[in-house]
């Protein structure tokens, strides 16, 4: 790449798409750090992986049986289903214990389209969508990670070199309001 970039007769002799093919290679070897040296290009390769893998573990995490929501028999006076709405207040009637209730299941769904209070609701929820110590363990460190593999190339940030030669091309322009003009072409609208 780098024979035909510095020779001009070889680089014009390649059509318009040839040329953005080439570019575009060439942009992707430099994010991957091909011009560092050996030590700091390994340093990448490792770093890089890493992120990978954590990723990869932090996603996998997600379809883990999450904790239950503690709910307690008086929570579900007034449930509307009274099928399993009914076994579950029988339940907790007869153990004389709070319910466990796993989201995702029967029961959670149950929960949170039947019961007449928001806290049984809300407690279901926060157990669905809450990250385990495990989770935000992988995720810190995941960020970490990528900071340094954004400081090994010079970047700001992970974002920032994440970014370079897209079109948004700073985390400031990917965050700010799009600047957009409307055209009317309809004079009734």
């Amino acid at each position: 790449m780098k024979a035909v970039f510095a020779d001009p007769e070889l680089f014009n002799a390649l059509n318009k798409e040839g040329k953005e093919t080439a570019l575009m290679f060439w942009r992707d070897f430099e994010k991957c750090a091909i011009g560092l040296p050996d030590d700091q290009r390994n340093q990448f390769v490792s770093l890089s992986s890493e992120i990978l893998v954590l990723g990869h573990k932090f996603t996998n995490g997600k379809s883990q049986t999450r904790a239950p929501a503690v709910i307690r028999a008086e929570e579900l006076e007034g449930l509307k289903d009274r099928g399993m709405g009914i076994r579950l207040k029988n339940q907790a009637f007869w153990t004389r214990r709070d319910l466990q209730v796993y989201p995702g299941s029967l029961q959670a769904q149950m929960i949170m389209r039947s019961a007449p209070k928001e806290e049984p609701r809300r407690k279901v929820y926060l157990a669905s969508n809450s990250s385990t110590q495990e989770e935000l363990h992988l995720l810190e460190k995941m960020l970490k990670t990528r900071v340094k593999l954004a400081r090994l190339v010079g970047s700001q940030s992970f974002a920032h070199m994440e970014l370079t030669g897209k079109m948004a091309k700073s985390p400031g322009t990917a965050w700010s309001e799009p600047q957009t003009e409307r055209y009317v072409t309809d004079s009734r609208i």
